[in-house]
């Protein structure tokens, strides 16, 4: 017989049983809140620990969402770009990034969401690019970029992760490596680089050329097979083993071309390029020089300066020979130029007549760094004196300081002497037609040879050449010879001569000239006679001409010509003493006598003791 529970204690148990799930109900939420409450902090901890990372990171760290707005922006684009987070977080993308730089991420992005929308969603990875990026101070930084999607809990994409790193150094030293490469290729000297057994694994476009290699069959030749035999044991015994010990070479070497056989004198420069890793040589790099024409010159040259008729020299400023042809010996008396570099060990006491004339040369080149035929008088070994001409240049280091001296030297004393020759019979002509005039005009005898005397001696208080003072002595003995064409009444007349008469006089200036100008003197004598009378004011005759017009000769020659006339009697007037000269000069010194010759003039009657002397 079966007994029924009671309601009462059926519902009881129950109560009992709904309180025990409830119970356990209860402790399920509270382990679900632990859990949710631990996940949370997690959470928490990793965003922080991530969020550490990326505000501390050297990288640029930015996220887009997905209409390209900023929605976060490390700090480390103030270091990068200049700008503060918050001014970042505000710009668009067309202010980020250049034209170029901007026209790329848009496509790569396109492209991207094209495979999306394909169904190509297994990868986050967009695509790494170099992109150029704007600075606050409008300059470029280039970056390397990093492109990838930020997914939802259904794996769609709601971002875009940019993570950016700086690149502008490497991208300069690309671009530098890229000039350099071009600059090897198309370099005038042959660039090569070799394995320690001499196969060639680099050769520029010139070497292929010039060695007759295939731009495409460079690999496969050895070094050796383009040097010329003659160099092959200096390469062997000397090149190549400073190489293998990890140095350098430089020298003079001969290539030869593969194709034809022609032989090319170069100059290289080689040096080892040592294996990081075990520090044994990796490469033998070669830089060379076609020096062929240079060589071609420098024998032309020295065949040149061998055979050359002129003698060629160096000297150090303190005055000895480094470098002489065999015409520089032969024009001093020596045997061979090297006598002549050995004899020669002070050549202002040895060579030079007047010695003093060194220091003036020196004085000139290093002013001016050079003189040009300057004509002075040598010593040969045997102490025979001769002319020469020099030509010398100074040669100087970078920082200005003299080297030495160079130059060309000829032997003038034929022509000197010939000159001299000519010169003496020029006098004895000019002496002839002097004596001429004078024997026409008795009266005025002497004038011209005391304006030639106080002429030259003006000219020689003024500082000027010896060759032009010889000649305007030379003008002075014979400035009146037009005076042959006047009448000697008129010459002669004891009386003032008349408007008509003195007409007739001033002639003499111009019949001079014309007698004189087909004589071919090595002085301007015609046109210093013509201009004798003519004032720096235009007043003078036959021309009226002014200033700089006239000869500084002439000038000279007017000045000593109306001093000597003043001071010393004429057929017409007794002397009118030479403090009426003086006066003469002074009062119209710069209107129309040359303020020059006056004062030189006026120095040497005053301060001088100057007179002028009885010349008959």
């Amino acid at each position: 017989m079966v007994h029924q529970m009671p309601d009462s204690t059926r519902k009881y148990q129950e109560i009992l049983q709904e309180n025990s799930l409830l119970k356990q109900r209860i402790k399920e939420i509270e382990q679900s809140e632990s859990d949710r409450r631990q996940t949370e902090a997690a959470l928490r901890e990793s965003e922080k620990k991530y969020r550490l990372i990326a505000e501390n990171t050297a990288d640029l760290i930015m996220i887009l969402d997905m209409n390209m707005r900023f929605t976060y922006v490390s700090p480390a684009v103030t270091r990068l770009r200049g700008f503060t987070v918050e001014e970042a977080m505000y710009q668009t993308l067309d202010q980020v990034l250049t034209p170029e730089s901007l026209g790329l991420v848009q496509t790569v992005f396109e492209n991207a969401m094209e495979r999306e929308a394909a169904g190509s969603n297994d990868s986050n990875i967009i695509r790494m690019l170099e992109l150029e990026q704007y600075r606050k101070d409008g300059s470029i930084v280039w970056m390397e970029v990093s492109l990838s999607f930020l997914r939802d809990r259904d794996c769609k994409p709601d971002g875009i992760l940019v993570v950016s790193r700086d690149i502008t150094e490497r991208k300069e030293a690309e671009e530098e490596m890229q000039k350099m490469a071009s600059i090897v290729k198309h370099s005038s000297e042959v660039v090569s680089l070799t394995d320690p057994e001499g196969n060639m694994v680099f050769l520029n476009e010139t070497g292929c050329r010039l060695l007759g290699i295939e731009t495409g069959r460079v690999a496969g030749n050895n070094i050796m097979d383009i040097i010329s035999e003659e160099y092959q044991p200096m390469v062997r015994t000397e090149v190549l083993p400073a190489l293998e010990k990890g140095g350098t070479w430089e020298g003079d070497l001969q290539y030869r071309n593969l194709k034809t056989g022609k032989l090319m004198d170069v100059y290289a420069m080689t040096y080892t390029i040592i294996n990081p890793v075990s520090g044994a040589p990796r490469y033998f790099a070669s830089v060379s020089l076609d020096t062929t024409e240079r060589k071609r010159m420098e024998e032309n040259y020295r065949s040149i300066f061998d055979n050359a008729q002129e003698g060629i020299y160096r000297t150090t400023p303190e005055g000895r020979f480094v470098l002489a042809n065999r015409a520089m010996a032969r024009i001093l008396g020596y045997d061979s130029p090297g006598e002549l570099i050995e004899g020669v060990t002070d050549i202002p006491r040895q060579l030079h007549v007047h010695p003093e004339e060194r220091g003036k040369t020196l004085e000139i080149l290093d002013r001016d760094g050079y003189v040009k035929d300057a004509e002075v008088q040598w010593k040969r070994k045997d102490g025979c004196i001769i002319w020469v001409s020099r030509t010398m240049r100074a040669v100087r280091d970078e920082k200005g300081k003299i080297l030495y001296f160079e130059g060309l030297l000829t032997d003038i004393t034929d022509r000197k002497n010939s000159v001299e020759q000519l010169r003496k019979a020029l006098v004895g002509t000019v002496q002839a037609i002097a004596s001429l005039v004078e024997s026409k005009d008795p009266y005025t005898a002497g004038h011209q040879r005391r304006v030639a005397d106080l002429a030259a001696t003006i000219a020689q208080e003024m500082g000027l050449s010896p060759e032009l003072i010889e000649g305007l002595r030379m003008a002075g003995i014979i400035h009146d010879i037009g005076k042959v064409s006047v009448p000697s009444d008129i010459l002669n007349m004891p009386r003032k001569l008349t408007d008509m008469e003195f007409g007739l006089i001033k002639t003499h200036a111009k019949s001079g000239y014309e007698i004189v100008k087909d004589i071919e003197f090595p002085w301007p004598i015609a046109r210093m006679i013509l201009e004798h009378h003519e004032r720096i004011n235009g007043s003078g005759y036959p021309n009226g001409l002014t200033g700089d017009k006239l000869l500084l000769e002439s000038r000279i020659l007017a000045v000593a010509d109306v001093v000597e006339a003043m001071a010393t009697h004429r057929p017409y007037r007794p002397a009118l003493s030479l403090d009426a000269a003086m006066d003469e000069i002074t009062k119209n010194r710069g209107v129309i006598y040359d303020p020059e010759a006056v004062d030189a003039c006026l120095k040497l009657f005053r301060e001088k003791g100057y007179t002028i002397k009885q010349m008959y």
